[in-house]
């Protein structure tokens, strides 16, 4: 029974294939349909036999003799497929097919093949099967031995293109595993026509040769031993897209075997020359490959020779590669973070500072991520290693934020502006990082630490503070506190500035706790716009007042314009909830949840995006994100520990901790203790820091003076100078109006005390002042003291002589407080005693010749420090002794006097007029003091002259300041000087010699190149400086008549001068009428010198 049911799907086959021999033409589709579907019905019952080729092989010879491999319909060539594939299983492994039969059989599949693109087809399954079938039968074996190899090349096409049946690609495999030295040749020399000679190559899958190198070099690499060394000739080619081409390939070999580079060494080198192909698209795609062959082999030594092509591109003259080598040097980084080329990554941190926007804006983005993941993994490791100790931190790295400090000074993008990196350092850690993780990069970045970068954190971190102090004054002024504005105005009048600090710091600290971080500017801030409140009830004022706080607020923005605008909307905006939230962020000094604060700022505010968004960036701006309280405490307590292997680390972190302090001093709270213990470890060598922090910030701190006095009042008595004065003003700053008795015991830092508190030096003025007079001017017998050795401008005079200067300078400084206080002190007393000074008088019992010449040298640096704020009050008498101190003899003192000026004059610290003394050093007997002289002269006429008109000289105000004043100012001094020619004289030299100051000034100002301007300027320079001579000329010696001649004689020389330096003597639209002169030292002259 079983064996008649075998038989009946052979007799099925059997009469179907004799009936479609019975055509003589081939049937219509009705006919093939219905019968090749019985035929692979009957297949399917049957099993491989050899029997079966009697009755299979009428239907064989049926499909092909009709035609049916050609036929158009996708129906009857599916049921063609599927009854070809059952006769190749039933008849395998011979199924007796001619050469052309087989061919044109596995041309017909093929194409059935490609039709496995398509997924949703209803066919689509049971033409995978019979893809299937033919891989297991290994049919293609047959088309090998029939030199099939275009077919066996169209079929590697099909597969590859098919994603969809993974059959395809394992066909294929199998084909090149087990029979590719039969193909070798064949797919060689196809290959390399490929390469060398595309066009010549006559096949439809000649443009898919890269695709099909990749797929062979991954099965059977050593079919390509002769294919790959002919990339070169891709490499070298003049076509930009051929070697992208070829540099992307070899990307795809090296990622499919990482020895690639080192069986084709001439590869590589080829490779390594395309990092300098004159094609910037070249270079990038040389990048990509470098970047894979670093991570197949990160050790070898050609991924070491790809690296320094890398750091090279880092330089390109093409910013998308500085760019594309930036990305590369960040991937590889975050792969292996001790990269054995370090210095990569410090180059790639260079780029922060190119030329183009683009590329640092790129730079920064990749680099922090970088410094992030290294961040993160560092704890990870840390934390796994909790008992072997902390990871070591890798420096080039770490010189990561360096770089983004550097941002600060760049001045041609406003979003490296010092007030948008407050947001990056914000970001500069993962949120998940530990405080202690924290700190530790921290406090390694301040070893690496220059001047640069620690200006620009506080430049930063000062902003912060700012924007936080304005928000603040806006948010209370919104309030009105103009209520009890007086009460508060009254207090002031009644206790006095330390009075109405404590009592309006603690009424606003009420409301505001976190108003502790920020100095009394804050309230007195307030004071002007609730005095304005008070006074003006239409409030005009406080609206002036509050939008100039507004365009203080703004300037902290990147966008100033943009923010201001924002501002504006946002006080239109009634009192709501976003009123409240940015008070409660203020309140508690952190940012808020941002999810929670998003949904209040876009409830609020609705549709109006950029408002919410601004918020959002304000909210961030004014939370104390980068340093908060838990950082400071944290840096006490390793301060406080013992710790061998992080001693050498105590002075960075000191540094970290003074600089987060000095912009936010309330952090401190809740940590006086541990500071107050520290601070009484005086044998740690932070000592000074610690004091300088309390000098500067303790009025923050809730610590009694007198638990720390005695060990300040010791650093007043035994320590250093500089320590001294850190202890008084520590002293200064938390000593209240009952503790003012110990200031009798501070004698020695006089000066400093009078600086940081006014108030308590004017109660103790009479005294003080009288004691420096009697006690230490008119005595020659004071007692040394040994910190008084440590004063660099008088270490060569005797101790009583230091000590007359230190007595001078304390009493300077009492006029000159801090934070702009006011005096009711005159101070003509202490003129008085400068001028003495000056004078040679022997008030002050001074013997000896060099030590009176140091104390000369004092009076005058005196002079100049008080030029600051009481220059009106320098007598022309002072002046003119102050500038002749550059005569002295001893050139220490002439070069200590001229270096004072010049850094003076660089900072603006003094009027121009005290440049005279350059006039006088310049003509010094000494070489290299000359020299000096000379360009200290020139660095003022060419620092003064940017941006000043010359037009200016006609107004007070603007001739102050201007270089071409200045002989103003040195004709006086000459006509004055005791050493004047007589009126007999007859001694050119003389003459010569006494004037030559006059030339040196006149020659440096019409100088073109110091003044950096056109022929026409530097003509107009030679004008006025007539007109001041024709001016000094007509005028007359306010001081002592008897000098006007020797004025008008000095003019007259200054236009020979003018004459004999060749200037041009032409008339300009712009030549004054009138040349103002100052009447402190110059008077009209009588009418008929006018007239003339």
């Amino acid at each position: 029974m079983a064996e008649a049911v075998t038989e009946v799907p052979e007799k099925v086959v059997a009469r179907i294939g004799k009936q479609l021999a019975a055509y003589k033409t081939c049937p219509n589709k009705s006919i093939i349909v219905k019968l090749l579907k019985q035929a692979a019905s009957a297949f399917g019952k049957l099993q491989q036999s050899k029997s079966l080729e009697v009755s299979v092989k009428p239907l064989s010879d049926s499909l092909v003799m009709h035609g049916l491999l050609d036929h158009k319909d996708k129906d009857v060539r599916h049921l063609v497929g599927r009854c070809l594939c059952e006769v190749l299983r039933v008849l395998a492994p011979n199924p007796d097919f001619s050469d052309a039969v087989s061919r044109d059989i596995f041309r017909f599949l093929l194409s059935m093949f490609g039709e496995l693109v398509d997924t949703e087809h209803t066919y689509f399954s049971e033409r995978a099967k019979m893809l299937e079938t033919v891989a297991k039968l290994r049919f293609y074996l047959v088309m090998l031995d029939t030199g099939c190899e275009d077919l066996i090349f169209k079929m590697f096409k099909v597969f590859f293109s098919v994603d969809a049946a993974p059959d395809s690609f394992r066909l294929a495999e199998s084909v090149i595993k087990h029979f590719g030295e039969k193909m070798e040749h064949s797919i060689s020399q196809f290959l390399t026509s490929c390469i060398l000679n595309r066009d010549a190559v006559d096949s439809v899958i000649k443009e898919s040769y890269h695709e099909i190198i990749v797929e062979i070099y991954r099965i059977a690499p050593q079919l390509l031993l002769s294919v790959i060394p002919c990339l070169t000739h891709e490499l070298l080619t003049d076509q930009v897209d051929v070697r992208i081409k070829a540099l992307n390939l070899i990307r795809k070999l090296i990622a499919s075997g990482p020895h690639l580079v080192l069986e084709y060494p001439n590869l590589f080198i080829e490779l390594l020359n395309r990092f300098s192909d004159k094609s910037a698209e070249v270079r990038l795609a040389a990048l990509s490959c470098a970047k894979t062959l670093y991570m197949t082999n990160p050790s070898g030594k050609e991924s070491l020779k790809t690296l320094s092509a890398i750091q090279d591109r880092l330089l390109d003259n093409d910013d998308k590669v500085r760019i594309g080598a930036i990305n590369v040097v960040c991937e590889l980084s975050k792969i292996n973070l001790n990269l054995t080329s370090s210095d990569l990554i410090t180059q790639a941190a260079k780029r922060l500072r190119d030329k183009k926007v683009l590329v640092r804006r790129k730079a920064l983005e990749k680099l922090i991520e970088l410094y992030q993941e290294y961040c993160t993994r560092r704890a990870e490791r840390n934390t796994l290693r909790r008992t072997e100790g902390n990871t070591l931190l890798n420096e080039h790295i770490e010189e990561i934020p360096c770089e983004v400090l550097m941002l600060c000074y760049e001045k041609d993008c406003q979003e490296f502006r010092p007030q948008s990196l407050d947001l990056v350092l914000a970001d500069l850690f993962p949120f998940s990082l530990s405080i202690e993780e924290k700190i530790s990069h921290w406090i390694f970045m301040f070893s690496l630490f220059k001047p640069p970068h620690l200006k620009a954190l506080r430049t930063i971190l000062s902003i912060k503070r700012r924007c936080l102090i304005n928000l603040l004054i806006c948010f209370i002024s919104r309030r009105k506190l103009a209520v009890v504005s007086l009460l508060w105005l009254e207090i002031f009048m009644i206790q006095g500035a330390r009075g109405y600090r404590c009592l309006f710091f603690g009424f606003i600290s009420a409301t505001y706790d976190v108003i502790d971080i920020f100095s009394v500017i804050v309230l007195e801030r307030l004071m002007e716009i609730l005095e304005v409140f008070c006074i003006d009830s239409c409030c005009v004022e406080a609206e002036r007042k509050m939008e100039a706080l507004v365009a203080k607020m703004a300037s902290c923005f990147p966008d100033p314009a943009k923010a201001k605008d924002c501002f504006q909307k946002l006080k239109e905006l009634k009192d709501n909830g976003v009123h409240s939230v940015l008070q409660q962020m203020l309140r508690k000094g952190t940012i808020l949840d941002s999810e929670a604060t998003k949904g209040v700022y876009f409830r609020e505010l609705g549709d109006r995006k950029a408002l919410s968004e601004f918020l959002l960036l304000l909210s961030k701006k004014c939370s104390l994100n980068i340093f908060g309280s838990e950082p400071v405490n944290y840096i006490l307590n390793c301060l406080s520990g013992d710790k061998a292997e992080k001693k050498h680390l105590k002075n960075y972190q000191v540094q970290l901790l003074l600089t987060i302090i000095s912009a936010f001093p309330s952090l401190l709270r809740g940590s006086e203790k541990q500071f107050q213990l520290l601070l009484l470890e005086r044998e740690i060598f932070f000592n000074d820091q610690l004091v300088e922090m309390l000098a500067k910030e303790g009025y923050h701190l809730s610590i009694k003076l007198s638990d720390i006095y005695s060990s300040l009042e010791e650093i007043c008595l035994e320590g250093t100078r500089r320590q001294a004065k850190l202890a008084v003003s520590a002293i200064a700053t938390l000593a209240s109006s009952s503790e003012q008795h110990i200031y009798s015991k501070l004698c020695k830092s006089l000066g400093c005390m009078a600086q940081h508190s006014v108030s308590t030096f004017e109660a103790q003025e009479k005294v003080i002042a009288h004691y420096i007079f009697e006690e230490i001017f008119q005595q020659n017998d004071v007692p040394a003291s040994k910190d008084l050795d440590i004063f660099d401008e008088a270490s060569n005079c005797c101790s009583s002589c230091k000590l007359k200067i230190f007595g001078l300078k304390a009493l300077v400084r009492s006029f000159l407080p801090h934070k702009h206080t006011s005096l009711n002190r005159p101070i003509s007393s202490l003129l008085g005693v400068i001028l003495q000074m000056l004078q040679h008088i022997t008030f002050f019992l001074v013997f000896s010749e060099n030590d009176d010449a140091f104390i000369r040298l004092a009076a005058a640096r005196s002079v100049l420090r008080l030029s600051r704020k009481w220059d009106l009050h320098i007598s022309p008498e002072i002046f003119r002794l102050t500038i002749l101190v550059a005569k002295e003899n001893s050139p220490d003192i002439r070069r200590s006097f001229a270096q004072k000026i010049n850094k003076l004059l660089k900072n603006h610290a003094v009027p121009g007029r005290y440049a005279c003394a350059f006039s006088f050093v310049a003509l010094d007997p000494l070489e290299d003091l000359r020299s000096d002289a000379l360009k200290y002269l020139e660095e003022f006429v060419r620092e003064y002259s940017k941006g000043v008109q010359i037009q200016e000289i006609t107004t007070m105000q603007g001739a102050a300041n201007h270089p071409l004043y200045l002989v103003v100012f040195l004709i006086h001094v000459l006509a004055h000087d005791p050493n004047f020619p007589a009126p007999d004289c007859r001694d050119e030299k003389t003459y010569a010699q006494f004037l030559s100051p006059l030339f040196v000034t006149v020659q440096a100002l019409v100088n073109e190149h110091l003044v950096q301007s056109d022929v026409t300027l530097n003509s107009n320079a030679s004008l006025y400086l007539r007109s001041i001579f024709s001016a000094i000329k007509k005028a007359e010696d306010a001081i002592d008549d008897q000098m006007t001649p020797k004025l008008h004689l000095l003019a007259e020389v200054g236009i020979c001068i003018l004459n004999s330096l060749n200037t041009n003597n032409t008339g300009f639209p712009h030549a004054p009428g009138l040349i103002l002169l100052p009447s402190s030292l110059y008077k009209i002259g009588p009418s008929k010198m006018r007239e003339a």
